[in-house]
């Protein structure tokens, strides 16, 4: 984890007050990667500053 996503990961922390290891994930995403994060947890929802797309889980029939 390189300084820019450890500064990230408490901001998020500070702002939204999610669990750490979501934070590091998200930091990871929109510093690092510049791509959206897809998840089928609605937390990262609440992230404005995320590229976020919701995965909706669908029951197999």
């Amino acid at each position: 984890m390189n300084s820019n996503i450890k500064d990230r990961c408490i901001w998020i922390r500070q702002h939204y007050k999610i669990k750490l290891p979501d934070a590091i994930i998200a930091a990871t995403s929109s510093i690092e990667a510049g791509i959206p994060l897809i998840s089928s947890g609605q937390g990262f929802g609440s992230i404005n500053e995320l590229n976020f797309l919701f995965l909706e889980k669908t029951p197999v029939p």
